[in-house]
């Protein structure tokens, strides 16, 4: 019954093996095997739907999606160490890697759009302000994906406009 149940598994007919687990729990009551598999198995199940959910449910504003997607990533690599080749598994994190990189390529529109602005803007202060937002949309995009070297560079290279706008903006105040 362990047996069949692992096969199951494998196959994401996780009720199944549930009910086959149940089974040789009553055959050899007390089962350590047996109690640890339907344990582990509910536990999976049970972040599994949690992940869903949210996966379901993203919504707010980008900081805040950001943090529920991270979330979702976190539990699904927790449940895919328990039970690696489920496809199920492998389904809803592809779905939250793509919610990731539309989350993403949404950051990175705006912190161009604010940078474009700052560009065009006429006083010193408008322009601070616009280069800080594109800045604190950058460093979102950064850490949802630290390995974008594209972001990290737009990222150190507005990190530098802000910095020079800020000792600009000092000057003119100590010269006044």
């Amino acid at each position: 019954l362990l047996m069949d149940g692992d096969r199951l598994i494998k196959t994401d007919n996780w009720s199944e093996a549930l009910r086959k687990y149940e089974g040789a729990l009553r055959v050899v009551p007390n089962d350590p095997q047996a109690e640890e598999r339907i344990e582990t198995l509910r536990r999976s199940q049970q972040d599994t739907d949690q992940a869903s959910v949210q996966l379901s449910m993203l919504n707010g504003p980008l900081q805040e999606q950001v943090a529920q997607l991270q979330n979702v990533l976190s539990i699904l690599m927790r449940v895919r160490q328990v039970l690696p080749d489920s496809q199920r598994l492998a389904q809803l994190t592809q779905t939250a890697n793509n919610r990731l990189n539309g989350i993403k390529t949404q950051l990175n529109d705006q912190a161009q759009t604010a940078l474009n602005r700052a560009q065009n803007g006429n006083r010193l202060d408008e322009r601070l302000s616009l280069t800080n937002e594109a800045l604190q949309l950058l460093e979102l995009g950064t850490k949802l994906d630290p390995s974008d070297s594209a972001l990290s560079s737009q990222l150190l290279e507005t990190r530098a406009t802000t910095s020079d706008m800020q000792r600009a903006k000092q000057v003119i105040e100590r010269a006044s």
